[in-house]
């Protein structure tokens, strides 16, 4: 079973484009695993809340102190989760498991 979740792990680790940022690697992991329109609508109404709330909670949190939350679609169809350190660096992202460099 291990050997399964690092394979599925490995997968989604993805580096995000050149000269590009996190958002953009969880945007092309989303349209690799779900397709192009569902990625749109997660870059254009999801990312933008989920994007605004994390960087709140690192704003809010103190040096040192590494921030992790997971995000969940209504629908189940999505898992984002991050990680970040104070005051807005954002040190690793995961779709639905899979994990991406950033």
């Amino acid at each position: 079973m291990k050997q399964n979740e690092n394979q599925n792990e490995n997968r989604n680790y993805q580096n995000p484009p050149p000269g590009g940022s996190w958002q953009q690697a969880l945007v092309q992991a989303v349209a690799a695993e779900k397709g192009a329109s569902v990625a749109a609508h997660f870059a254009s109404v999801i990312l933008p809340n989920i994007t605004a709330d994390f960087l709140g909670m690192l704003r809010a949190s103190h040096p040192g102190i590494v921030v992790r939350e997971d995000y969940h679609l209504d629908d189940g169809s999505l898992s984002v989760h991050l990680e970040g350190l104070y005051p807005d660096r954002v040190t690793a992202a995961a779709i639905s498991g899979g994990r991406l460099r950033v």
